[in-house]
């Protein structure tokens, strides 16, 4: 799945990197989705955002009812990282109202892998403070429409934007803490 060098290679040059379509086993649906939230025993970690139709599924590292390819990605990461404090959280946006983060960055490497459906993706230069930065200003210096499959890592600190197609999808962000 993931090549360990070139992940590390980039990650000690603090550089983004597309990793391109390297999970191919996804077997995952909506209705998969729904499973692993009713499986969810902290409903602290279920969030909604019923004026965005999207969800959030944090902290599904340790459910039993994870899917086996994100098991095997999660694990992956932590021997990369040589840490067991990776956080892995679901993202899902299912109606036509449902929007995406604004650019932004965060304060831990992040690498993302498309599930279902489609996004946009777009990584940012800017010297701008975040508050001030807009899809117009600053330098796009990656956009690309992720489908099934495709993953991407963002060091901490990477300005970076996800466009929604109006269409139901899932992603994992995988972080460490």
């Amino acid at each position: 799945m993931i090549d360990s060098n070139i992940f590390l290679e980039h990650k000690k040059n603090k550089q983004w990197y597309y990793l391109g379509n390297v999970v191919s086993d996804i077997k995952f649906t909506l209705v998969d989705l729904i499973r692993l939230i009713r499986s969810h025993p902290n409903d602290k970690e279920v969030v909604f955002y019923d004026h965005k139709q999207s969800i959030e599924l944090q902290q599904i590292q340790s459910r039993g009812s994870l899917p086996r390819f994100a098991k095997d990605v999660l694990n992956q990461l932590r021997e990369i990282y040589k840490q067991k404090h990776i956080t892995l959280i679901a993202f899902s946006g299912y109606g036509v109202d449902s929007k995406s983060f604004n650019i932004h960055k965060d304060k831990m490497d992040v690498i993302y892998l498309q599930v279902y459906g489609e996004i946009i993706w777009s990584v940012w230069e800017s010297d701008k403070p975040i508050a001030e930065i807009q899809p117009e200003q600053g330098t796009c210096v990656f956009k690309q429409k992720f489908v099934c499959g495709d993953m991407i890592y963002i060091p901490a600190g990477t300005f970076h934007h996800v466009e929604h197609l109006d269409k139901p999808r899932i992603g994992f962000s995988f972080g460490n803490k």
